[in-house]
């Protein structure tokens, strides 16, 4: 989802001048695609991003917080 507003919101801009050497960016995506389907289910408690950039791989994971599970729960 390109979202080039997120740098304009100054919570994300961090405090210091850009350091081309070690670039930070965000990811943002709709927790339900245009499809209408939850991007993952309401028993998911955990979310694991890879990424992969010239060769090189870097792995984080979170947990999901109730809220969004609450918001994804049928209806």
């Amino acid at each position: 989802m390109l979202t080039p507003k997120l740098r304009e919101v100054r919570a994300l801009g961090g405090l210091f001048k850009r350091d081309y050497a070690y670039d930070a960016f965000w990811v943002a995506f709709r927790l339900t695609p245009e499809e209408r389907r939850a991007l993952f289910g309401p028993g998911v408690t955990e979310v694991e991003l890879i990424v992969s950039i010239q060769g090189r791989e870097g792995i984080v994971s979170w947990p999901v917080p109730g809220a969004v599970r609450d918001r994804l729960a049928p209806r």
